[in-house]
């Protein structure tokens, strides 16, 4: 195995050892570009920009305070749970738990589950030995490829350049970025942690970044 870091106040660009890319597989998420199976949370203050969608029959979905979806878009899963100060656009569901100064600002309706049938499945994520670990306030370029865990720690900013990344795991500390500089896919063998005050973006006009997580979380903290 191999070990990528950068120092303090410095930028490198950095490409695997072996480099084995594949087009990323992709489905039809029916119009959720956030599309998880059973489980989804949301904690406070949250700034969702995307609809969101919990596929399966029995799957919950839970805002904590403060969270704010943009107009346009849409919630749906079988069971929401909604915080206090929340403010939905549109809902769909089963059951919804809603609290009472919590807002629905452009109505509710009936889910039909599941939402994909089949279910979006996410191939077997082979990911590879180089580690990628950028130190506080650190930044690095990667190149499309293959690579092991990445830690970005913070206050540091990993730059991906246009093209298709495999991953073991990712992970931020806070107030670290992880900044798309075109066309970005990413398959993550593991969990995707984006830590507190931290950023998953895209440069302007950039696409989408689709990333395709085989680990049981995906978090974004505070």
């Amino acid at each position: 195995s191999s070990t990528t870091t950068t120092k303090p106040s410095t930028t490198t660009t950095t490409s695997p050892t072996t480099i084995t890319t594949t087009l990323p597989q992709k489905c039809d998420c029916n119009n959720f570009p956030f599309l998880v199976r059973s489980q989804g949370k949301f904690n406070n203050e949250a700034d969702i920009r995307s609809s969101i969608g919990v596929n399966d029959v029995g799957g919950k979905l839970q805002f904590g305070k403060q969270v704010l979806l943009a107009d346009g878009t849409v919630v749906a899963a079988d069971q929401i749970k909604v915080g206090g100060g929340t403010s939905l656009y549109s809902v769909l569901y089963n059951t919804l738990f809603l609290s009472k100064d919590a807002l629905i600002r452009d109505g509710t309706g009936v889910v039909q589950l599941p939402l994909v049938d089949p279910f979006c499945t996410v191939p077997d994520i082979v990911c590879g030995d180089t580690q990628v670990n950028l130190p506080p306030k650190s930044a690095m370029t990667l190149t499309p490829g293959v690579y092991g865990k990445v830690r970005v720690a913070n206050g540091a900013t990993l730059s991906l350049l246009p093209g298709h990344y495999v991953f073991c795991e990712v992970k931020t500390g806070r107030g670290a970025t992880i900044e798309a500089l075109g066309a970005v896919s990413m398959d993550v063998a593991g969990n995707l942690t984006i830590g507190t005050a931290s950023k998953l973006v895209r440069v302007p006009n950039a696409p989408l970044i689709v990333a395709q997580v085989a680990g049981k979380r995906v978090k974004f903290a505070h």
